[in-house]
């Protein structure tokens, strides 16, 4: 049975199914979903380092091909992970943002009241990495579950045929000698 967790990993089935997102006008569900994950991977690793206790979600697990870049605003070391977390609201979950996510009100409600204003965030001292580890970790599990949505329609698609092919040479190769 294919899902979409076996398809995330592989680049070119990837790469189809962001076909198929484009088609649905819904390439920023998946885009965020790499960014945020990318994101929580970073925060996980400061937290490790500054021996900050966190529970792990399911959703931050690392779970796209290898070759992906990762994301510039995640890689720059310059930048603190709460400038980090500020520039990722802006490119997708502040109101009007180039690539607006879908999100729930509620969780588009905490992401404005901690992230609205950069300075006030920066000036926060009670707002820490895990703070908005967890935060990020509502818009990651909204994103799982549209893009699962996608995924079922995906499935549905001649294109989807091609995934499958993918999968069969890899299986057939790794059996052989």
């Amino acid at each position: 049975r294919m899902t979409m967790w076996k398809v995330l990993p592989s680049e070119d089935a990837l790469h189809l199914f962001m076909l198929h997102l484009s088609k649905e006008f819904s390439m920023e569900i998946l885009l965020s979903l790499i960014e945020i994950t990318q994101y929580q991977m970073y925060a996980m690793n400061e937290m490790i380092q500054m021996e900050i206790e966190f529970v792990e979600n399911n959703n931050s697990r690392d779970c796209f091909a290898h070759h992906m870049p990762v994301s510039s605003i995640v890689a720059a070391e310059s930048t603190d992970f709460k400038r980090k977390a500020f520039q990722l609201y802006r490119k997708y979950i502040m109101r009007g943002a180039e690539y607006e996510i879908n999100l729930a009100w509620r969780v588009r409600r905490s992401f404005q009241s901690l992230l609205h204003d950069e300075q006030y965030l920066m000036e926060r001292k009670d707002v820490g990495i895990n703070d908005l580890y967890v935060l990020f970790d509502q818009a990651q599990s909204e994103m799982v579950t549209l893009l699962n949505f996608s995924f079922t329609r995906f499935k549905k698609r001649p294109q989807f045929e091609k995934v499958l092919a993918l999968f069969e040479k890899e299986t057939a190769s790794s059996e052989s000698p």
